[in-house]
């Protein structure tokens, strides 16, 4: 599920405003004690076996969770050099919840989803990143002043569209961001490889929850 760009921050009392974190996309794969992050480019993300092993830890029999692997700040920014090269310790923040414990969460509206989500990760390794609903525009001048990289804005009834780029999610940048403008390239860089699938540590039929590919949720676009 990716994001389309809005050109401007904008109000409705049906969306909510995430923040938008400079770090590197992932699904989170965990099942009886094991985890495996993959990227939105296929790749199994092996360069961070500690951070792997805490998501690993959710009290959970399998559950794939979508968010963002970053190094945050004491304030709270996120800093996507530190994380590609290494100069600080990772975390992963979850924002979405696709399945848990045998049941399809993508049907359920997006704040039924992060509900449930909230409660799950109350006790573990993983942060919950909240959301504002309704202000958008005053949300994302609050992310400009704090020199985030812009702001997300989600439809709070939408359920989870696992390929290609919607419109039910959107993007509004910050056009004073001052991190890294080649960010793309950088990431394409440090990530490189072939793409490789995950690992069958998910026991899910794919039938069951509509992926084609087995224990696979691609971002697509």
């Amino acid at each position: 599920m990716r994001p389309a760009a809005a050109r401007e921050p904008f109000d409705h009392p049906g969306w909510v405003f995430e923040p938008k974190l400079d770090g590197v996309r992932a699904i989170a794969y965990v099942a009886h004690g094991v985890c495996e992050l993959v990227s939105r480019e296929g790749r199994v993300l092996r360069r961070w076996p500690d951070l792997t092993a805490a998501v690993a830890g959710l009290p959970v029999d399998d559950a794939i969770l979508d968010g963002e692997i970053a190094c945050f700040g004491t304030d709270g920014r996120t800093d996507l050099k530190a994380l590609l090269l290494g100069r600080d310790t990772p975390g992963f923040a979850a924002f979405d919840l696709i399945w848990l414990d045998g049941e399809d969460w993508r049907p359920y509206p997006l704040t039924e989803r992060k509900t449930r989500l909230a409660a799950l990760l109350q006790r573990s390794a993983i942060r919950y990143v909240d959301h504002v609903r309704g202000y958008g525009v005053d949300f994302h001048r609050a992310a400009c002043r704090h020199d985030l990289e812009g702001i997300v804005g989600k439809w709070a009834d939408a359920r989870y569209e696992p390929d290609g780029r919607v419109t039910t999610w959107v993007t509004i940048g910050n056009p004073q961001y001052t991190g890294m403008p080649d960010r793309t390239a950088f990431v394409e860089r440090s990530l490189s490889g072939r793409p490789k699938p995950a690992r069958a540590t998910l026991q899910i039929e794919p039938r069951s929850i509509g992926i084609p590919r087995k224990h696979a949720v691609s971002f697509g676009g």
